[in-house]
């Protein structure tokens, strides 16, 4: 007998409707989905090569007077830790808070990071908003200075020691952090790009060098102080960044000093030149000077010196007076003193050490020349 032959699908075909019956229209949609952010993440990450290209070409071609070592680092940073949501937090802090509520507020805030609340001048609730807190006055003989000789440097406000050290001379760079502080050798940064000037140029041949970091944290006293007999002959005010300064940033990141916005302080004191700079630092990144309003710090259109913004420079004739105001951080942030002194000078405090305005920075003369000889 003859069978009818069958005409039904092939093994071929047989096999693509198995396949196909896996794939749901659910997980279709599921699957083009992964595809589209793929797609997405993709051209995200060629236009940020893109950005990170140009911004490292911006400062090459302006011919990096910075003396930037780690630009895409920096790039990275400034996504993260951009000028905008400084202001940002610098508008909220502004914020005019209910008067039942500033007392609990800053006597929690103070708990949080050890603010002393015994030495503020006014009660709590005099303080409109947590910047009018930030900034507050103390009660008078709450900073005495412990030497006023012109010979001698005190800290020039409250905070962290967190390096102390000579320049020597020929060394292009300095140490942002002392490795005792962070535990690795730590950022540097381009000593000429950071003060505008060679301080080498001008230094006498008998004389060093010396140079002091100290870090404010956000529960310290935020206003800072002249540390000795200082003639103030030019301020220079480098617009950049507000990236921030807090030890484990400084001592991972390259160029941190020379990026952020700062203001150079420069004149003399008994011994030669010294500059004297605030930093500022992310979260409002503002910096005010008790003796010129005019200076603006962070602002919406202003571009980096780093990046090829303009030195802003102001002459001056001011004569400062051990613990003199010179000016106030509107948060937490660093001063960077620079400053000529004879070979027999040393240090009255170490790095690590907690200091106050007042405090001994380095020792009378007589007695580093005593500890010298012993």
């Amino acid at each position: 007998m003859f069978s009818i032959p069958t005409f039904g699908p092939s093994e071929k075909t047989k096999a693509a409707l198995k396949l196909g019956a896996r794939f749901s229209v659910e997980e279709q949609r599921k699957l083009a989905t992964r595809r589209r952010k793929l797609y997405v993440a993709a051209a995200g990450a060629i236009v940020m090569l893109g950005f990170q290209y140009k911004y490292n070409e911006v400062i090459d071609v302006v011919g990096n007077p910075s003396g930037i070592t780690s630009p895409s680092t920096l790039f990275y940073s400034r996504l993260v830790f951009g000028r905008t949501r400084s202001r940002i937090t610098g508008s909220l802090m502004s914020r005019t808070l209910p008067v039942k509520m500033r007392e609990p507020l800053f006597k929690l805030y103070a708990k949080a990071t050890g603010a002393d609340l015994t030495e503020i001048r006014y009660p709590l609730d005099a303080y409109h908003s947590f910047q009018e807190f930030f900034t507050r006055a103390l009660k008078d003989g709450a900073r005495p200075m412990e030497d006023v000789a012109p010979t001698t440097m005190v800290c020039p406000c409250d905070g962290e020691i967190v390096n102390l050290g000579v320049i020597d001379r020929g060394q292009t760079r300095v140490s942002q952090l002392d490795p005792t502080i962070s535990g690795v050798k730590g950022g540097t940064y381009m000593l000429s790009g950071f003060l505008g000037v060679d301080p080498m140029r001008r230094l006498h041949p008998e004389s060093k060098l010396m140079y002091a970091v100290i870090y404010l944290s956000p529960g310290d006293y935020h206003r800072f102080h002249s540390p000795t007999k200082f003639q103030l002959q030019q301020a220079r005010h480098f617009p950049g960044d507000v990236l921030p300064v807090m030890k484990p940033f400084a001592s991972a990141v390259d160029d941190l000093f020379t990026a952020n916005e700062r203001v150079v302080l420069s004149g003399t004191w008994a011994f030669g030149q010294c500059h004297y700079v605030p930093v500022a630092a992310y979260n409002v990144g503002g910096i005010k000077l008790a003796f010129e309003n005019k200076l603006r710090t962070n602002q919406l259109r202003s571009v980096s010196v780093y990046t090829g913004g303009e030195i802003r420079t102001r002459l001056f004739d001011n004569a400062f007076q051990h613990g003199d105001p010179i000016g106030t951080f509107m948060l937490g942030s660093t001063i960077v003193m620079m400053f000529e002194a004879p070979q027999s000078m040393d240090w009255a405090v170490e790095v690590g050490d907690k200091v106050t305005m007042g405090h001994l920075l380095t020792q009378p003369l007589k007695k580093a020349a005593a500890t010298k000889k012993d």
